[in-house]
């Protein structure tokens, strides 16, 4: 079967084409985000398993998938392709934490870790600092919650950008200071605004 061109016809073609057609044309062929929906919309399971597990959609039928709140699609979705931001923040929102824990096993949420931020989840925050490291905003996000244990973990882990460098200094807790010394070593940029400050 050939590809549909027209967008409004592909998305007619998904809502009302039988089981066995759809499943033969969604196994060649990427789908328009308007069938995408309509897909989705039809709810069968085994229909959108089999279109996930070749192609992924963009980020408003990735919101649509995130509403249907099914954990087996979004599981799936995760490891085969992961959300485009604004799906990132929809799926953040759902404050999910076991949704929340695979997705950290198998991706970050780059452009999205500030929010991951603001859920304050220490354990799942603790999970992520072990495997990645936030954005430069994120960083300083993250001293800006003055929470001693999660900035050693972070600093124990991950080198900090200029900026987030600057505000651990801010933060005049010694302990901290000389503990990010000893395992990252202040960039030469603070170590030059650092004898600023002092002359």
């Amino acid at each position: 079967m050939e590809k549909i061109k027209s967008a409004v016809n592909e998305a007619a073609f998904i809502q009302s084409a039988d089981r066995e057609t759809v499943k033969e044309y969604i196994s060649r062929h990427p789908l328009h985000i308007e069938a995408d929906i309509q897909l989705l919309e039809r709810g069968d399971k085994e229909l959108i398993k089999l279109y996930i597990s070749q192609f992924c959609f963009l980020s408003k039928a990735e919101i649509k998938l995130i509403e249907l709140k099914d954990k087996e699609l979004i599981k799936l979705y995760i490891s085969r392709c992961g959300f485009e931001d604004e799906a990132k923040i929809k799926f953040l929102e759902m404050k999910d934490v076991e949704l929340i824990k695979f997705y950290i096993s198998k991706r970050p949420f780059f452009k999205a870790d500030i929010k991951f931020l603001e859920l304050g989840n220490k354990e799942l925050i603790e999970l992520y600092i072990s495997k990645y490291r936030f954005e430069a905003e994120a960083e300083i996000k993250l001293i800006e919650l003055k929470d001693k244990e999660l900035i050693k973990l972070y600093i124990k882990n991950h080198r900090l950008r200029d900026d987030a460098e600057m505000k651990l200094l801010d933060l005049k807790d010694m302990e901290l200071i000389k503990m990010y010394a000893l395992y990252q070593g202040f960039s030469v940029s603070t170590q030059i605004n650092i004898c600023e400050l002092i002359v």
